[in-house]
């Protein structure tokens, strides 16, 4: 898409499972990101959630095959990571669920069964992201359970990451915090932009505590 736009270097943002396709992109080609977003990322990458993440997947790809998303909708919008947005924006919300129940069953299933079940865990990325000099802002809901841990664990292993957690926030933190979420990524693409966002100074990273 850069290549076709004549786009050299941009900002790439994604969420959930485009923040996994984001991050790839930064391992993959940093230098054609001027920077990296990375909001919602990690779920199923520690090693204790691996196989569930993978079991889940193709479960809720089964169904979808099974019954679509008109039966499917309520069930996967009323998990765990999704229930802040209905409770901050009931509207919101529901017209989040019409929307979904518009989207491809076959093809969200062959999405959760050829890419979300088969991904790689971010933890094999661990050599790349000591490497990483591309300025990378991590966004995490405080109650996205999944992404917690993989997104300090990012945090730990890039020196050019920095890290934000979005307090009463679920998975779809965009949505449910639009104005925080913005506000994050503004004030990041302006840091990035004037030169002053910076590398973790190493000293921030010594073997004493105090």
């Amino acid at each position: 898409m850069l290549d076709g736009l004549k786009i050299d270097k941009a900002h790439i943002v994604g969420l959930s499972m485009g923040a996994f396709a984001t991050f790839y992109f930064g391992m993959k080609w940093p230098e054609r990101a001027r920077s990296l977003t990375l909001a919602g990322i990690g779920s199923g990458s520690m090693p204790e959630a691996r196989a569930k993440f993978k079991e889940e997947s193709e479960a809720a790809a089964d169904k979808l095959l099974a019954e679509g998303w008109e039966k499917s909708a309520e069930l996967r919008g009323n998990s765990p990571t999704r229930v802040q947005l209905q409770n901050k924006n009931p509207r919101g919300f529901a017209e989040f669920l019409s929307l979904v129940k518009q989207h491809s069953a076959k093809g969200s299933a062959l999405t959760l069964k050829g890419y979300q079940a088969l991904r790689p865990a971010l933890g094999d990325f661990k050599e790349q992201m000591a490497k990483c000099t591309v300025p990378t802002l991590i966004i995490s809901g405080d109650e996205d359970e999944p992404c917690l841990d993989a997104s300090l664990m990012l945090k730990r292993h890039m020196s050019s990451a920095g890290l934000a957690f979005m307090p009463q926030t679920g998975h779809a933190c965009n949505l449910e915090e639009p104005d925080l979420f913005n506000t994050l990524c503004e004030k990041f693409f302006h840091q990035v932009e004037s030169g002053q966002y910076r590398m973790r100074d190493p000293r921030a990273t010594p073997a004493r505590m105090l």
